[in-house]
């Protein structure tokens, strides 16, 4: 999704003053081609990885003439390749471990030992559960991946 905003600078002005904000809000500059665009690296992934505004994202602004001054883009890239295969990864474990469980606690409860049986169906419980947490974690995160770009643009002149 890209977030649009004009601003009434002019576009040299724009692109230092958009650069001085992403600085301050403690952001990585990957790559800049003055005054054209600007490429950041944004968050964090251990530290902030509860919050949709502040996990880490990669957010390209591009800069142009606009007849009202700067028109500023802003496009978040999110999530990387590598968390998706990691996420995918998780996502198979906890599925296996957690039928795996299923099945060990059913064969336990045949068996005759209640107390293990409640236990792998305990931790089977707990794999799903953690499934259905980081599904609804990423469809919250894709909604709001955009909240950064969209605040900072607000505060530009």
């Amino acid at each position: 999704m890209t977030i649009e905003h004009i601003s009434t600078l002019k576009i040299e002005d724009a692109f230092k003053e958009l650069e001085n904000r992403l600085l301050n809000e403690k952001c990585k500059i990957i790559s800049k081609n003055f005054p054209n665009s600007i490429t950041v690296e944004h968050g964090s992934l251990l530290l902030n990885w509860y919050s949709p505004k502040m996990i880490l994202k990669k957010v390209n602004f591009y800069l142009t003439q606009h007849q009202e001054g700067t028109k500023v883009v802003g496009v978040t890239d999110f999530p990387t390749a590598k968390e998706g295969v990691a996420l995918t990864v998780l996502w198979f474990l906890l599925l296996f471990g957690g039928i795996a469980a299923k099945v060990i606690g059913d064969e336990c409860s045949v068996l005759g030992l209640p107390s293990l049986a409640t236990f792998y169906n305990a931790l089977a419980i707990i794999a799903f559960i953690m499934i259905a947490t980081t599904i609804i974690f990423e469809m919250i995160y894709y909604v709001k991946r955009d909240e950064f770009v969209k605040e900072l643009l607000r505060t530009l002149p």
